[in-house]
């Protein structure tokens, strides 16, 4: 930012520059320090004539800058600029909330991801193996998880869930119902039993778990597997032992 032109300028200065015409451009440019030389150069093998930098505000804080170009001397109007300034300022508040956006997503992103089990249990027996991929790129984070553990009786635990919502809340809503089932499957291994805990959980904190997260749980490997589900379909896949 410390070589001038005319972007840098408008960002330093926080505010519009405007040079009518070549002449304006060469003035200001050599008074904020820039080099006549190579100044001379673009001025004598370009086509543009005039020229407006606006700068991308938001909160006071400069994102970047908007060029705009003319082949001919061009009289910026009051009518003119104030249309410019309007522009820019739509422009800066639309990266403002893409910016955010990511910085979120990216967030959640990381959040979600550290919540889950780095590896799947290893049992004799029995192969394991997981993939987790949103549906689309598109796809903003939310609390999708999933988990294997081994229970006090040696058998195999499997849970996939899903937080209502979008966004790092849903994702730390994921972390939060993840942690409480495991706690609870190994105390209390039964799924109807482990799914009585969670709700009353969620209702001790005022939460409704039927409208914040559906999660099928059921220990496999054993001569009958149970299964218990809240809010999804009665579908499983029963593996041999």
């Amino acid at each position: 930012m410390s070589y001038p032109n005319l972007m840098t300028m408008a960002v330093n200065r926080r505010r519009p520059v405007l040079a009518e015409s070549p002449e304006s451009l060469e003035a200001q440019l050599l008074e904020a320090g820039g080099d006549e030389e190579v100044l001379a150069g673009f001025l004598a093998h370009g086509d543009e004539h005039a020229w407006v930098g606006l700068p991308l505000l938001a909160a006071g804080c400069a994102l970047g800058a908007l060029r705009f170009s003319f082949t001919r001397p061009q009289k910026i109007s009051q009518e003119d600029g104030v249309f410019l300034e309007a522009l820019a300022g739509q422009c800066a508040l639309a990266v403002e909330r893409a910016t955010l956006f990511e910085r979120e997503h990216r967030t959640a992103e990381t959040l979600q991801r550290s919540l889950l089990p780095d590896r799947l249990p290893v049992v004799k027996g029995l192969v394991l193996a997981q993939r987790f991929r949103s549906g689309s790129r598109h796809v903003q984070v939310g609390g999708d998880w999933y988990d294997a553990f081994v229970l006090q009786d040696g058998r195999v635990a499997a849970v996939v869930g899903d937080v209502m919502g979008k966004g790092v809340k849903a994702a730390a809503g994921m972390g939060r119902i993840r942690n409480a089932m495991r706690a609870l499957a190994l105390t209390n291994p039964p799924p109807a039993a482990v799914l009585t805990g969670l709700d009353q959980l969620h209702q001790s904190e005022g939460d409704d778990p039927l409208n914040s997260s559906r999660s099928p749980l059921w220990p496999i490997c054993s001569s009958s597997p149970p299964l218990a589900s809240a809010r999804w379909p009665s579908r499983a896949i029963r593996l041999p032992c």
